[in-house]
């Protein structure tokens, strides 16, 4: 049965193309109208899953389906990740940082998709990338709370801090991390992904530090799961450094690790 239909194959496919001629002669215009559409329509595709390739990978697979899934994420959202209002119902206590200073200057461009999200410009250098992977391995080494392993969310492509899994809570509304992951890095451009408590989310995006992770609620993600845009200079990995202790904490019920 699989060889007929094979060998009827080039027949249907004849009588295809041969429908396709008699519609073109019958109607020129309208024919040679839609496929000028067909071909500025293939053309904008191609150029916007470049440009979502050239994300580099992170999240969810990186090929045409991880494009498809975050094109349609994407077209599904309607989240203002900038206001943070959203956090004053959840918030509890008072933030466990303070001293942070308003961000200088304008914040950068990040990525219109869902997956992955990242910072466009006032990318990270190299040199500022290892002292960010640095701080990572300097906090894992001086606390046996936590660890450094590949990030599990962006699919081991990030560096990120766990949460050791004797000490994280569990059960609560608000779990500050999916698989006792707390933070990760972006090693393309330097940009942070983290978990904060409500308070803290709150005061760090309302001093232009970052903005709401548009999945945040969702996927597992903490509805305080936050971007951190990337430091541009010592004082600014010194606030990040902040923050970073500032999740590790909450994800153990504040101040475990003294950091701040």
């Amino acid at each position: 049965m699989a060889t007929k239909t094979l060998l009827h194959f080039p027949k249907s496919l004849f009588r295809l193309i041969g429908s396709l001629q008699d519609v073109m002669a019958a109607f020129p215009v309208q024919s040679t109208a839609a496929a000028l559409c067909l071909a500025m329509l293939v053309r904008r595709v191609n150029k916007d899953y470049r440009a979502w390739y050239n994300l580099g990978p992170g999240g969810c697979s990186h090929n045409i389906l991880g494009y498809i899934f975050s094109y349609s994420l994407t077209l599904l959202s309607s989240r203002d990740i900038k206001q943070t209002f959203c956090y004053e119902p959840l918030i509890a206590a008072s933030p466990s940082l303070s001293g942070i200073p308003i961000r200088a200057g304008a914040p950068p461009v990040v990525s219109k998709w869902m997956v992955p999200v990242r910072q466009l410009s006032a990318r990270a250098s190299e040199a500022r990338l290892e002292e960010m992977e640095a701080m990572v391995h300097e906090i894992a080494a001086k606390h046996d709370l936590v660890f450094t392993a590949p990030s599990i969310i962006e699919g081991g492509h990030s560096p990120a801090l766990y949460i050791q899994a004797n000490h994280l809570i569990k059960g609560e509304v608000q779990n500050p991390a999916r698989e006792r992951e707390v933070f990760h890095f972006h090693e393309s451009e330097g940009s942070v992904h983290v978990t904060l408590s409500p308070a803290d989310a709150k005061y760090v995006l309302d001093r232009g530090w970052g903005q709401r992770h548009p999945l945040s609620g969702y996927f597992g993600m903490g509805f305080t799961y936050v971007m951190i845009y990337s430091p541009r200079n010592d004082e600014e990995l010194d606030v990040l450094r902040k923050i970073t202790y500032a999740a590790i904490d909450y994800a153990l019920e504040r101040r475990k690790l003294g950091g701040l």
